[in-house]
Parts: C-alpha cells; structure tokens; sequence
C-alpha cells in the first residue's frame, strides 16, 4: 500500500472524527475501490446474513452489500418517507467519502418498505435504509467498485480506523471473490401444475369485494393472497433463476440475521429520479403468454382492448399522472400504452415522466406514489381499510418500496411484487389482482395463480432447466426439418452443446468445420448447389462475427441460409462477460428475418413456430439468409431425462402465389411491339429452368438477341439468337456504334464483363428489368418489374423483330466464336485456352472471381456441358475453397473449382475442412505471381508509359501482391495432394484427380503478360 493515499485516508478520517466531536453525533468515512468483474448473487451468497442483493439484469445494475455503517430507521408512521428524505439530507452531510485508482467515489444505500406502516414483520421494519459495510457494486458494464464504509466517532483513532476500511476491501477482507456466475440448481421438488392453487376464500372475498364496488362505495382495490408451501428452496440456485427467467425484472433479496429472507423479482418501476428527471410505470392488467406468436398476439390484442383490464390500468395511470400533478412534478406528454411480455405472463404497461420540483429526491418521489392504486387501490384510504379487513395475513414488506439511492437523493426503487418470505423451513408466496366493476372473481382468482406459477417457475430442479434448455434445442431442429433444411454445418463451442446434442441426435445430415469463416461458406456452397436452406451453429461470441463474409454473399446472391448462434443469457453483455457481444440484429439487413429466443421460457409449440416462420423466409421469391439466436444459461449439459416433443405437425408457410400485375405485362408487351432493336441480356444470376426456357422462347419468336452471361445457365443449351461473345462485343466500338439496340430486356445480375457494364451503362435505349427477387432497388431510369419471370413471359406475345437486326449479332457471334476457336488452337498452354478445356470436360465446375470469371465468360461455348456456379453476389474473392467444397457436398460427387492465387491463399485454411468431410474436390488453382488483374486498373494503365516508370512501380506496389509461395507446398501442408503442373498436362492431372477420392489440389504456373495479350487478341484490341 502506497504510504500517500493511506496518509489521505487518516486525515479524511481524522475530518470525520472531528466532526462528530463537535456535532455529537457519529461520522462515516467511505472508501471505494475498482473492482473486477463478478457475478453479484455469487458475491452476495459468500457471507453470512445480513446482507442485501438487488440486480437489474437489463440495465446493467448490480449491488451486493453487507453490515451497517449507517442507517435509516423510520418509525411506523404515515410520514416515513418524509422522515427518511430529511434523514438522507443528514447521512450525506456526515458522510466523507474517498476514492482510489479513479473508482466512482459516491456510496450507495440500499433497503426497502414495508406496504403499510404498521403491518411488518419482524426484521423488516416500516422502513430501513442502510449504507453497508461492505458493498459490491456495478453501476453498469464499465463501472464496478468495491465500497467500504466504517462509522466514526468524536475519538476513533484514526490509524486505526483507516486500517479497518483497508482490510475490509483488500484481498484479506471477509469476501473472497466468488465463482465467475451463479447457476440455478436444485430449489425445490414441486412444479405449478403439481400444486393445488384453488382458493375457496379468496374467491369468496374477490365476490365481496366487486358487489362493494359497484355499491359504489369502492372504485379498485388489489386484493392480495398468500400461499404456504412446507419446504425452503436453496437461496442461490433460487435467485440464479429468477435471474434467468425474468432479466427484464428486479431481482432482490433481503436477507436478515435470523434466517429469514425476503425475495423476488419485481416487474413494476415505482420511482426512478435521476438529477431533476423521474420516472415511473403504471402496470395493471394481466394476461397469460401465447403458445405461438400468433395466439400470443391475439391474446395481447384482447388483453389491450379488454374492458375490464382497460378499466384497471386506466384507473392506475391516471391517479399516478393525478398524484405527481399535485405535488408539483412537470408531466411529459402521455405515452401510449403496451404490453410488456415477460415469461409466461403478460402486464398493460404505460411509461410516466416528468420534471421533479427542485429539492425532490427518490425517497420524496417514492412517498408521492405509495401505495399506488396497482397494489392499494381507490380511493386510498378506503381500499386499504377493505385490504387490512379481509387480507387475512400482514403483507410486511410484500408490495412495498425496494431499492436503492445515492447520497444526493437520486435512485432507483421497485414495487416488491412476485415476492416470499423464507423462514424456518417453509416459504410464503404473495400474488394478487386488481378488482374493479368488471372484475369476474373467477378470472382474478385464475390471474393469482398466473403470477404465483411465474414466481413457482423458479422452483423447478435443475433437471427441469435442463429440460427446458434442451426442449428448445430439440423445437429449434424438429422446425430445421420441416423447413426441408439440406444439413447443418457445425463449429464446435461449449455454449452451443444444446444445440450440437439435438442436430447430432435429430437433425439434418451435420458436418463440422472448426473455423466459422470456413463454415459460413461451407454452408453457402451446399445451398446453391442444392437450391435448398442449410443451416450454421456456433458458440456465442466473436465467432457468430465470423459468419459476415458468407451471409453477406448469400444476401446479394439471394442464397437460402439459416444461422443458428448460441448466445449468452440476458444481462452477460453487461456483466462484462467472456465471449460475449451483442449478437441480436448482429447481421443487421442482410437477413430475411432474426428472431431472438427467449430459452428461459420454452413452449416447444412456440419456439419450433417462431423457427419454421423464419426458415420460410429463406425461400423464393426474397430468397437470403435469416439469423436465430439462442441465448443458453449453465448448465449446459443434458438432463438426465429428454422430455419429448408434443406431437405438432410443422408445414412451412404455404408460399404464396405472386399475381401478375395486368400493368406488367402490358409495358412488357408494348416494349416488345414498340422496339425495332431488341436485346435481352442475362446476367451471372441464376433464374430458373422454367425462367431459362420462358426466355428461349422469347428470344426465339421475338427474333431479339439473348447476350447471355457465362454464370447465368443459359450457354448450357444451344439455341438460335444465342450471343456467347456479347463482352467481345461490347468492347467494339464499330459493332456497337453500328447496331445499338432500342430496347433493353434485363434481368440476373450486373454482366462480369466490364466492357459489357459500360456499355449497357451508355445505352439511351428503352430498359426493362424482370426482378422478382429484388435486387433492384434504387430509382432509375430502367422499368423494374418484380412479378415471377416464367409466368410473366408466359402471358407475353412478342412481334417478330426485322431479320437484319437479328441475322447482324449472329453472324458477328460466329466471327468472334471462331476467333476464340482459333485463340485456344494458336496458344492452348494460357489462362484462357486452359479454361476453356475445363468447360469442354468437366461436368461441375465452380469459377472464382476476379479473372477467372472472366475466363469463363469469354471461353464457355453454346451447348457448354458444364454446370458452373461462382460466388457473383457481393463477387468477393473470399471464400472460394469453402464455397466450391460446399458445392461439391451438396451435389455429391467430384467439382472443379478454377481459383486465381489470391483466391487460393486468401481461403487456404478450408483445404483443412475440406480434407476433414472428405469431399472430392480438384482445385485448378492459376498462379500469376499474385494480383495480375490489378495491371488493368485505369490508373495504373494511365502510368504505365516509358517515361513514368519510377511512379508506375511506386503506385504499383500498393495494388499489386506478390505472394512467392510454393502452393503446392502449402497445400501439403493441409494434408491433401498438391502438385505444379504444366498447362499441356492439365488435362491428365484433372483426370488423375477423378480416379482418387478427397481432394487435390493443382496449381498452374502462368505469365499475367501472355494472359492479357490474349484478352487483346480475342477482344481485337
């Protein structure tokens, strides 16, 4: 310990000392720490009673504290909270606090109400405020301390005084740190529905109380009950699930030095003031939660639009509104009412702010609003002379003012609903309901149970939180086969065990992939070969970051994928918690749909629901990706017992038939009556077999060219009015300048071709776009159609165009083909001639991006017997390993996958997937030294001239990336066959690959010079 701040500790102390010498009254000195990260309840759970645990799991609030150094008592009275604030005023004024190491220096107390001022219960005072010995306390993620406090008198010695407050927050103090997280564990051996919850006398009191009612005599009074159960559940594992199942709630618990304790999770904010801003919520009006979203929506419909629970809450917001207007307080604008959605339960929930007069602290705002009509009832005075009259039982601190504040007044506290008492070795469980006129005394009985099974809830064993944590596991796959999901791509992670055990189990044919990147592109491989979902499960963390790059391609590529990712339990982000991040609307608007899953709460019915809904969000006509999260909480393992699933048929969502819009087909119809000189042009998108023969047909009655992409499927079968050199073309300024069309019918994706880009950029001709899945979506100067292509084209008859119009493309296509006839027989050992016979004699081919695309689409002949897929969504070079594995899986037999050498390394890690599924996989990998296509970048051609080569090598550098690797060697490495091959025997290789399973990988020397005085010779530039 530095011999300066314990010398200022002794002289703030020696402050404190001197002021309670002369004020005659004791002085408290505090000390406060930063602290590390740990889990309060399990700080809490260290010491012996007293203590005091309040956790605000969704905002980030967190306090364990132990002892007294200070207090406030208020004696039974109906002027407590008066008593109390005024009390504040003179803590603060004897407290002296101190700070090390930057910690937020402000000490915190902590305590609670009882409902009424004279009905308590021993150890539970009307009211206690304590400022703690010893607190742990986390204002939110960034902001932890440990707090001393030691109470001073007129002669403490101050060395003494200040060694006390060093030992008790040093590393020797009375708590050690506890483990990282409780868990919920064993509690208690009965469940809600193994209780008998009927209330004979409370039903008859709820009839007293509507006929006092609407006598007129009463308006509302919540009418309370208690229910004694003849065990006590473990404390810790208790609270941990409460924790879990009701993040959204104050999670409290007053522990006293005879045993008792006072505990639950609160879901109505009574006051909270910060500086001169308060804020309340009016809660009233019940409903129980939905089996699927739809039954949950329509029973929150009925709850928000229900007479009598409308009659309930309104009478709650008003008075609230009514109260704070009479004391002064400035109100906001209403806010409108909704429904908060907690587990198993629903509450009418209407937000309140306004300004604080000035001078008005927590406890002030606290004694404006007890007892609110929510937990009292209307008028005041007489509703609770009818609750002490029938409640046959004192409600202590049940229903009463919990929570926190600072010294200066601003704070935090919570009606203490949802809440027993523990003593000796039975427990009390309170719940009630709000009656009004329109109450049925039958319904409000059942809305006790309601609130007593979601406290009940937490009483469940540790086998049932298992139950229930594998009971989402097995819903969220049982939906994976429904939605006809192809398989499921798997990275191992502890967080994600539930889900791993039930696909493994139960679900789609499964593949593991260490690496989530890998994965990710993996799984986008499988779905576009099979055109069907494939679904993706990790752990939480930065490894669902890791899915980006492939959901991004899927997005663009309009790709089926289902992302599964475990989560950590509500409130770990801002406990600081390892492997944590915000994972909901982590893939922001690349997906279909996201649905974050509440695992504390699982109707099987629902989750699989919620689940088969979003997979159907993967299929046409808006095909893409969709994200599940799934938060887990320890333990993670499985129960020893797997309830089974309640038998539920899953269908997908029937797709609905799209209609084609009458002015659709009309402005189709009129381009192709009006147009002289028409083209269709296909982009690198697949449309469709029935799409691709919707266009044949066009084409060929139309007599309009069909330029058609070397990616879009159209080249594998020949027919008249075929264009195969349209980039060649493009890039003609006599051709085109000659035979520039009138009309333009668009649709896949942006052409490869750069010259065909420009081109169709330039063009002042009429231009349709068929896009049914939405790619186009900025304004421009083209009609953009979204009605399915086939049964548009369908409805089409198109007039003939003139035959000089169309017999002009063809013939330049047979110069051009012959001309690339000619480039492979005159130089077969290049880039292009070896793409070329890949296209001749492989059946399955995937094509990387940059210029082995571009290979393709110059090479790939009319009748091309090969099917070839590419990554052309985002055209990214990432990923090209995985992604033609994946391929190569879903098909089921051998692929080519023709890589540039960027392609190859930047994705290098995959070969070690690839070798693991054992998928047969030739990878064709063309070595150019790395980054060639840079060389054709404008700029850098505007420099390359004799006199700028300083800046040409200079501005070079940064485009071009040499690699100097041995790839074969590298592709040993991963434990697959690698070879260097010459162009001449590349045929024999491929061959020689075929013959042996698993995957190999050959690699292809060339000269970037050779391959762009090809494209010059082929393109006649």
């Amino acid at each position: 310990m530095a011999l300066a701040p314990r010398r200022q500790l002794e002289n703030r102390v020696s402050r404190a000392a001197a002021r309670a010498a002369v004020a005659g009254i004791p002085s408290i000195v505090t000390l406060a720490v930063p602290a590390e990260e740990s889990d309060p309840l399990a700080v809490a759970m260290q010491a012996e009673p007293p203590f005091v645990y309040l956790e605000l799991p969704d905002r980030g609030f967190a306090m364990a504290a132990f002892g007294e150094a200070g207090r406030i008592l208020t004696p039974p009275t109906e002027e407590r909270f008066g008593l109390a604030s005024s009390a504040l005023l003179d803590l603060a004024d004897r407290t002296h606090s101190l700070a090390w190491d930057g910690a937020d220096p402000e000490p915190l107390l902590i305590g609670g109400f009882s409902f009424s001022p004279v009905d308590t219960w021993p150890g539970f005072p009307s009211g206690r405020m304590v400022l703690p010995e010893l607190a742990y306390i986390r204002r939110d993620t960034d902001r932890r301390v440990w707090v001393a406090a030691a109470e001073v008198k007129g002669d403490s010695d101050p060395t003494e005084v200040a060694a006390r407050l060093i030992e008790i927050i040093g590393p020797s103090g009375p708590l050690k740190k506890g483990p990282e997280t409780l868990h919920s564990g064993p509690t208690g051996p009965s469940r809600p529905y193994e209780l008998d919850l009927f209330d004979p006398d409370y039903l008859a009191a709820a009839k007293e109380a509507v006929r006092v009612i609407r006598d007129g005599a009463l308006q509302k009074v919540a009418f309370a009950r208690r229910v004694d159960l003849d065990y006590r559940p473990s404390l810790g594992p208790f609270l941990a699930t409460l924790r879990n199942l009701y993040g959204r709630c104050a999670i409290f618990a007053f522990g006293r030095a005879d045993g008792r304790v006072f505990c639950g999770a609160s879901p109505e904010l009574l006051a909270r003031v910060t500086g001169v801003r308060m804020e309340t919520v009016a809660l009233a009006g019940t409903a129980p939660r939905g089996r699927t979203d739809s039954e949950e929506q329509q029973l929150a419909d009925r709850l928000i639009n229900d007479e009598k629970e409308l009659q309930e809450h309104g009478l709650v917001r008003s008075e609230l509104r009514k109260q704070l207007a009479k004391d002064g307080f400035v109100l906001d604008p209403p806010e409108p009412t909704g429904v908060l959605r907690l587990p198993g339960i629903l509450h009418l929930a209407t937000p309140i702010s306004a300004v604080a007069p000035v001078g008005t602290n927590v406890l002030d705002v606290v004694g404006s609003l007890h007892p609110t009509p929510a937990v009292g009832g209307l008028p005041g005075k007489k509703a609770l002379a009818w609750i002490a009259d029938h409640e046959p039982f004192d409600r202590g601190w049940y229903a009463g003012p919990i929570g926190y504040c600072d010294l200066s007044g601003n704070g935090e506290f919570h009606v203490a609903l949802r809440s027993c008492l523990m003593e000796d070795n039975r427990i009390g469980l309170f719940a009630g309901a709000g009656i009004v006129s329109a109450s049925s005394p039958v319904q409000e009985l059942a809305e006790t149970n309601l609130k007593l099974k979601a406290l009940l809830r937490a009483f469940y064993d540790d086998g049932d939180h298992r139950r229930r944590t594998y009971a989402t596991a097995d819903a969220l796959v049982s939906a994976l086969q429904a939605g006809g999901v192809a398989g499921v791509v798997i990275s191992p992670g502890s967080r994600s065990t539930p889900l791993v055990l039930a696909v493994h189990e139960d679900g789609p044919p499964s593949y593991i992939v260490l690496d989530e990147r890998s994965a990710g592109f993996l799984a986008l491989g499988m779905a576009r070969s099979t055109g069907l979902p494939v679904a993706l499960v990790c752990t939480s963390g930065s490894a669902a970051a890791n899915y980006l790059p492939a959901l991004v391609e899927a997005d663009r590529a309009r790709i089926p994928l289902v992302v599964l990712t475990a989560d950590r339990p509500p409130g770990s982000l801002d406990r600081d918690t390892p492997q944590t991040i915000d994972q909901i609307g982590l893939y922001g608007s690349r997906t279909r749909a996201a649905v974050n899953f509440d695992t504390r709460e699982c109707d099987p019915m629902r989750v699989a629901d919620q689940a088969l809904q979003a997979i159907g969000a993967t299929y046409p006509p808006h095909a893409g990706p969709v994200h599940l999260n799934v938060p887990f909480a320890k333990p993670l393992e499985p129960p020893s017992r797997r309830d089974p699933l309640p038998s539920f048929n899953l269908t997908l969502p029937a797709e609905s038939e799209v209609p084609i819009q009458t002015g659709s087909v009309e402005a189709l119809q009129d381009l192709f009556e009006q147009a002289e000189r028409g083209l269709i042009v296909a982009g690198p998108q697949e449309t469709g077999p029935a799409a691709r023969e919707s266009l044949i047909r066009i084409s060929r009655e139309s007599g309009w060219p069909l330029l058609a992409d070397g990616l879009s499927m159209l080249r594998q079968t020949p027919f008249e009015n075929l264009i195969t050199t349209g980039d060649m073309l493009a890039s003609d300024p006599v051709f085109v300048g000659g035979y520039s069309p009138d009309a333009v019918l668009r649709l896949g994706g942006t052409p490869t071709g750069t010259a065909s880009q420009d081109w169709l950029a330039g063009l002042q001709a009429a231009e349709m776009v068929l896009d049914p899945d939405s790619r186009w979506t900025a304004p421009g100067r083209q009609i953009v159609l979204r009605d399915p292509i086939a049964p548009l084209l369908g409805r089409i008859s198109p007039s003939p165009a003139k035959p000089c119009w169309t017999d002009s493309w063809k013939s330049a296509e047979r110069r051009l083909r012959e001309r690339r006839r000619s480039e492979r027989g005159n130089h077969p050992h290049s880039e292009l001639a070896v793409t070329g016979m890949i296209l001749d004699h492989e059946p399955m081919v995937w094509v990387g991006s940059s210029l082995p695309v571009r290979h393709v689409n110059a090479m790939m002949e009319p009748g091309c017997g090969a099917t070839v897929w590419g990554n052309r969504g985002a055209c990214g070079i990432d990923g090209a390993i995985a992604t033609a594995a994946g391929c190569a899986l879903g098909i089921g037999q051998r692929l080519v996958a023709l890589m540039g050498d960027l392609s190859f390394l930047h994705d290098v890690g995959s070969l070690n997937a690839a070798r693991s599924l054992k998928v047969d996989l030739t990878v064709v990998v063309l070595d150019n030294g790395g980054g060639a296509i840079f060389d054709s970048l404008p700029y850098l051609k505007s420099l390359h001239q004799p006199t700028d080569t300083e800046d040409f090598q200079r501005i070079r550098d940064l485009f071009y990336t040499p690699h100097n690797q041995d790839l074969a060697a590298i592709a040993r490495g991963f434990g697959v066959r690698g070879d260097r091959i010459d162009p001449h025997d590349l045929r024999d290789g491929l061959k020689q690959a075929r013959a042996q399973p698993g995957v190999s990988v050959l690699i292809v020397k060339s000269n970037p010079r050779e391959t762009f005085a090809a494209y010059d010779r082929l393109y006649g530039r």
